[in-house]
Order: C-alpha cells, then sequence, then structure tokens
C-alpha cells in the first residue's frame, strides 16, 4: 500500500521477492475468470501446500489510467478493486477451541 492505494500486481511481486515472501498463486491474467474455473485451477489444496482446502479465491482488478487526471497521455497501472471469494461451507474459526472443542491449532512457519 502507498497511503490509501495498492500497489500493481507487478510492483507488489517486486517488492515481495525482495522480501522474500510467498505470495499468493496468480492463476489467470487477462480477460474475467469465472469462479467456478478459479477454484478449479485451484484444486482441492492450492498451490502451497495446504492442508485444508482451499478457502476462495481472490481477484485484483487493475488498469492503465492517466497518470495526471486531465494532462498529456502518460498511463500509469492502477488498482481499481479487489473481489474475494468464499466457498460456502468453509467454517470460520474451525480451529480456535471456543469453535471446535478441541485444543486450538496454530498455523505459522517452523523455525
Amino acid at each position: 500500500m502507498v497511503g490509501a492505494q495498492r500497489l500493481p500486481y507487478d510492483a507488489f511481486m517486486a517488492r515481495s521477492a525482495a522480501g522474500g515472501f510467498v505470495t499468493p498463486q496468480l492463476l489467470h491474467r487477462s480477460a474475467p475468470l469465472a469462479i467456478a474455473a478459479a477454484m478449479t485451477a485451484l484444486g482441492t489444496y492450492g498451490c502451497h501446500g495446504a492442508l485444508d482446502p482451499v478457502e476462495g479465491a481472490v481477484w485484483r482488478v487493475e488498469r492503465d489510467a492517466l497518470a495526471q487526471p486531465g494532462g498529456g497521455s502518460a498511463r500509469r497501472r492502477q488498482v481499481d478493486f479487489l473481489v474475494k471469494y468464499v466457498r460456502p461451507d468453509k467454517v470460520d474459526g474451525c480451529y480456535l477451541p471456543e469453535i471446535s472443542g478441541l485444543a486450538p491449532v496454530y498455523n505459522w512457519q517452523p523455525d
């Protein structure tokens, strides 16, 4: 984020790579992609070795916009909005003891 604006995807990926971060899998770039197609592409467990089924997917909508409103033809990439789909059978908080009745499960990377 830069102020209230998200970085465009390519800038986000460059900065994430420089920091050694694991990023979400890019499923598609270009024309719209239907929910069913996205979920099929992810498969049951996604792309990062998850033990639980994929919760859903996020669509990031970007466009080229005029860099200076009303001035010149310079263009820059801009994030218009993000949309998230969450599968209907996902249970929020399923690893919290007050929801599951079991010991808590903590998700973190081992040292």
